[in-house]
């Protein structure tokens, strides 16, 4: 509870790579607490590993401060513009959208791939969230609290964006038409029976087991391991449909920015 209150009043979150963070539970917990918060993540490399699949999620693709060969206190100039740069670009981007003027086709893009970036963020996390050991959910309040949280936020957030689903095709179809907007029925098709009513709804199961062990945390030591074992197989065929998801949206983002 304390560490979740400090990074929701943190301006930054510093990511200081090791082997030993990079294999942490706990560390991947903080990173994705604080990228469900929005608070910047400055990530550190302080030796040479490659990336868990956990943190490759959400670092991977970001601007490292590379310490290898150097002193940590040598970058520190470094981090602290970093921190800065990123809370500025924040703050311009939450006054300027609601005044961002763009064409019909542009407006349609951005909020179709705002839509499909979310929900693909939030089912990853919330896979993400059941698959920290049984006991660990059980018996620890802040991975608890975490995996509580990101089940609401991806119901939340889910309902609302399988309705509009429909009302992004019928956008496409309109602005980009033809082979475009049946590669977008597809990838509706795909999300919808798949994904949101096929590998995400059997994750149901998953959360009863781990919420009957969270209301019992004495339970014996069998009872963890049965839940880990039944838990197994939907972890692993939602993370599979969500990698799946995750490369057929890049796709279909693409061909679209890319269309004429």
């Amino acid at each position: 509870m304390e560490i979740v209150a400090a990074i929701e009043r943190a301006p930054a979150l510093l990511l200081l790579l090791t082997a030993h963070a990079n294999q942490s539970r706990q560390v991947g917990r903080e990173v994705a607490c604080a990228d469900a918060r929005s608070v910047p993540l400055v990530p550190i490399r302080l030796e040479e590993v490659p990336l868990s699949g956990r943190l490759e999620f959400y670092v991977g693709d970001a601007q490292w401060i590379d310490a290898l060969a150097r002193p940590l206190e040598g970058i520190l100039a470094g981090v602290v513009d970093r921190i800065q740069s990123r809370l500025r670009q924040g703050a311009v981007r939450t006054e300027a959208e609601p005044v961002v003027w763009a064409p019909p086709r542009e407006r349609v893009l951005a909020e179709l791939a705002a839509d499909l970036t979310r929900y693909r963020d939030l089912a990853f996390r919330m896979q993400a969230a059941m698959s920290d050991s049984a006991r660990v959910v059980a018996r620890r309040p802040e991975a608890n609290r975490i995996f509580i949280e990101a089940i609401e936020s991806y119901n939340e957030f889910g309902r609302a964006f399988i309705h509009r689903l429909s009302r992004h095709g019928v956008a496409v179809r309109k602005y980009w038409g033809g082979n475009l907007a049946d590669a977008f029925d597809t990838l509706h098709a795909f999300i919808e029976g798949e994904v949101y009513r096929g590998r995400m709804f059997e994750l149901n199961d998953v959360r009863v087991r781990l919420n009957d062990l969270a209301f019992q945390p004495e339970r014996p030591d069998g009872a963890f391991a049965e839940a880990d074992r039944l838990n197994r197989l939907p972890l692993q065929r939602a993370r599979e449909a969500l990698a799946t998801l995750s490369r057929r949206i890049d796709e279909l983002l693409a061909r679209l920015a890319a269309a004429p």
